[in-house]
């Protein structure tokens, strides 16, 4: 699935390494009160689990976050949970049903790799599309938001990686 367009309810970014990728999630992470619901889309090794990693540091996660590919999902605590979840070995009914076993509580953020999957099933998630760039280390990261709220808050976290970059 191609990434949206950069517009009112969306921001692109480029990021030039995983470790600027990593720093953007950590400005999303430490943005983050819980209860918010990411669909982290794109290929594989685009970086989806190094921006979950950076996420968990934002939230105050001190453990090391590695992809929860084999066990579909783990469980991390910061100052709020991060339940990092991975649909990719579960076709669309499969990642349907397990998505219905979730109960996830209001003071978590849950980060849903392969979330395309499911996407159409939960509304008011936050999608973030990852794209190769024509620079091997380089990320096209297209956020794209629901409620006008999700927006200050991640323009927020954006503009602090922006900041931080430049530096």
């Amino acid at each position: 699935m191609a990434a949206r367009p950069e517009g009112e309810n969306s921001i692109a970014v480029v990021s030039n390494s995983p470790e600027d990728t990593m720093k953007l999630g950590f400005e999303l992470g430490r943005s983050f009160e819980g209860g918010e619901v990411l669909f982290l889309e794109g290929p594989l090794g685009s970086g989806k689990t190094t921006l979950v990693k950076g996420l968990a540091k934002g939230l105050g996660v001190v453990r090391d976050v590695t992809s929860p590919s084999f066990v579909l999902e783990k469980t991390y605590t910061g100052r709020t949970t991060l339940r990092h979840v991975d649909l990719y070995r579960l076709d669309p009914g499969e990642a349907a049903e397990f998505w219905h076993s979730l109960e996830a509580g209001p003071e978590e953020v849950l980060a849903v790799e392969w979330g395309e999957r499911i996407a159409e099933l939960v509304p008011g998630g936050i999608r973030v599309d990852m794209e190769y760039c024509e620079d091997p280390n380089a990320r096209k990261v297209t956020i794209s938001w629901e409620t006008p709220s999700q927006g200050q808050t991640i323009r927020k976290a954006v503009e602090r990686w922006r900041e931080e970059k430049s530096r």
